[in-house]
């Protein structure tokens, strides 16, 4: 079994969806039309670092030289929300799931302050390539019976991840959630 240790951060004041994984029409590379998320306004600019100013670039979503993702405010260029994985660089997670595919066994998810983050639905999507058709499952999250401590939960399920598939999750506003995804790699 893989471990991914994922960092997210909302910094801004509204709950906001986070894209996870989706490598192939990926909205760090690409704008992605189908998603109704406030990410979508964004213009992707996957060079790190900028050539310009970082106030130059609001509105655009870079990495750093880690391979974190930042998603840039609209208005001041300050940070609004990223993706840190501690794990591999999350940008070189993306490049890798266009050749490879896994499968989510369970996550664990922790919370710096809020409860309810632990059960908001974790919802998988896929789209064809070349085509439009879009599928959209969803997942409902409850508590473990086997968690016995606060902010903290696990969720069981076989999520099969591939190239064209990816992950929404909603972040409360001002929230920083933490993923361990175990996975395995499947043909």
């Amino acid at each position: 079994m893989e471990r991914l240790d994922l960092v997210f951060i909302n910094n801004t004041a509204v709950k906001t969806t986070f894209e996870l994984f989706n490598s192939f029409n990926t909205f760090s590379q690409i704008t992605n039309k189908n998603l109704v998320t406030p990410l979508i306004d964004y213009i992707p600019f996957p060079v790190y670092p900028p050539p310009l100013d970082i106030i130059k670039l609001k509105g655009n979503v870079i990495f750093d030289q880690y391979g974190n993702l930042y998603v840039l405010d609209n208005a001041s260029g300050s940070v609004a929300c990223e993706i840190q994985c501690s794990t591999y660089p999350y940008r070189a997670v993306l490049n890798a799931l266009l050749i490879k595919k896994i499968m989510i066994k369970k996550i664990r998810i922790s919370t710096s302050s809020s409860p309810q983050q632990l059960t908001t639905q974790i919802r998988r999507f896929e789209q064809i390539p070349l085509t439009n058709k879009y599928k959209q499952d969803t997942y409902i999250v409850t508590i473990s019976p086997n968690n016995v401590q606060p902010l903290l939960n696990e969720f069981e399920k076989d999520i099969p991840i591939d190239a064209m598939s990816g992950l929404l999750y909603a972040i409360q506003p001002n929230e920083v959630v933490y993923w361990t995804c175990d996975f395995e790699f499947i043909d």
